[in-house]
């Protein structure tokens, strides 16, 4: 037979299944900084000082790094494109193109691309609609410039980024944050582990009409009448007890007094510690 329900094994089970998730989080956390390791050690080393020519001579290898870009001819405004959101909110991207023995495109929100810049590299797909839509551009524009006939599209795309400083403090402040949430995580779950009463269910008892009572006593009132159901009955869902009225939804649960249903409203609680219920105290 099993053994009856208590308030002691409903709060542990939420507080395992916390732990449990704040431990996967955790691993997915250091899993990401393993993966990511390269990428951040890129950003705590600071972006590579690049010239235009050294830039255009790179292929794959550039891909995933940072570059402080120097160009040595103007840039070139290639393409732009307007993104209307939902909200009626636009979204402006211009291309230029550094046209050297290769032309190396650079995506970016601004208006003007000076001649220095911070900016992350990545592969230029040849099946992505910019590609496409650069490399007849450029197509264009060689009837005008006949240096750019011979000047093919680099397969580094260039996405300009913030300065140094903000893009320092931007990780700084996310994997600092990241650290503290898990830390706090682990906290919590530890400590309603080694003593459930501070589980929420059970610490709001203290503000139930018959908190005076004592947190302890309604404890023990709860588990005395959950011990004489049928053991049979069922252990999830709405629990009508004599004086008490549980919700079990696992891995969560809520728990409010008859005196306390009675007082919020005597004839229908809508209330958001158990979702809806609809019930008469008369």
């Amino acid at each position: 037979m099993r053994p009856p329900l208590t308030l002691r094994t409903l709060a542990s089970r939420k507080n395992s299944l916390t732990l449990g998730l704040t431990i996967a989080a955790t691993a997915a956390f250091v899993g990401w900084l393993v993966y990511a390791y390269d990428y951040l050690g890129r950003v705590y080393n600071g972006p590579e000082p690049v010239t235009q020519t050294q830039l255009a001579a790179l292929g794959p290898e550039a891909f995933g790094r940072w570059f402080d870009v120097t160009a040595e001819a103007k840039p070139g405004h290639l393409l732009k494109t307007t993104t209307r959101g939902r909200r009626g909110s636009t979204t402006v991207t211009n291309h230029f193109a550094l046209i050297k023995t290769n032309t190396v495109i650079v995506e970016t929100g601004w208006d003007v691309l000076p001649p220095k810049f911070l900016a992350w590299a990545s592969e230029f797909s040849r099946d992505s609609d910019y590609y496409k839509r650069a490399q007849t551009q450029l197509w264009a524009l060689s009837a005008r410039a006949p240096i750019l006939r011979d000047a093919a599209i680099s397969p580094v795309l260039l996405h300009t980024s913030a300065s140094v400083e903000a893009t320092h403090n931007m990780h700084i402040a996310g994997i600092t944050l990241c650290m503290l949430a898990l830390l706090y995580g682990f906290w919590h779950a530890i400590r309603r582990l080694l003593d459930f009463t501070r589980t929420k269910p059970i610490r709001l008892l203290g503000k139930s009409v018959r908190a005076p009572e004592g947190i302890a006593a309604l404890i023990s009132e709860v588990d005395g009448q959950l011990a004489a159901r049928d053991p049979l009955a069922s252990q999830s869902g709405l629990i009508f007890l004599p004086s008490w009225v549980l919700n079990v939804k696992r891995p969560g649960f809520s728990l409010m007094s008859a005196s306390d249903v009675a007082w919020i409203c005597p004839y229908t609680i809508k209330n958001k510690l158990y979702g809806v219920i609809t019930t008469s105290t008369r």
